[in-house]
């Protein structure tokens, strides 16, 4: 099976949507609209892109009965795959909160209960529930 660079583009020019929406000269007048229809947009696309990448994975993997898709190998290895760069950066975010003051992530408070609420539920900020989408993606539609 061969890649789907059309897939790739999308995505790219995706990226690119969401980068722009975060410049604040882009919050002002009268680029407001251009945020309205790139926000609408850009997560609907990525949420459906996900969707048909994984499907993808199934045909790659050659997945054929839910026995297949729910081995623990399997999830495993998808949820090291997400899971691994997000917590790289929740924790980066968290040290220079906590640590050096620079940055809040929205930690509401010290303790280990608060820090995995923060960990699981996304962070804060926009796009802090991508991270719960994908883990509900993995277990859902493995």
């Amino acid at each position: 099976m061969q890649k789907n660079r059309c897939i790739d583009v999308l995505k790219g020019i995706l990226i690119l949507f969401v980068v722009t929406t975060h410049c604040p000269i882009i919050i002002t007048p009268p680029y407001q609209y251009y945020i309205m229809f790139t926000s609408t947009v850009t997560i609907p696309c990525f949420m459906m892109i996900s969707g048909y990448v994984l499907t993808l994975s199934f045909q790659k993997s050659k997945i054929e009965n839910m026995e297949q898709a729910y081995e623990s190998r399997r999830i495993i290895i998808k949820l090291l795959r997400f899971l691994l760069p997000y917590t790289i950066s929740f924790l980066a975010g968290w040290i220079l909160y906590r640590i050096l003051g620079i940055y809040q992530i929205g930690i509401r408070e010290y303790g280990i209960i608060a820090f995995a609420m923060d960990f699981l539920g996304g962070g804060s900020g926009q796009g802090s529930y991508y991270i719960p989408f994908v883990i509900q993606l993995i277990f859902v539609f493995p």
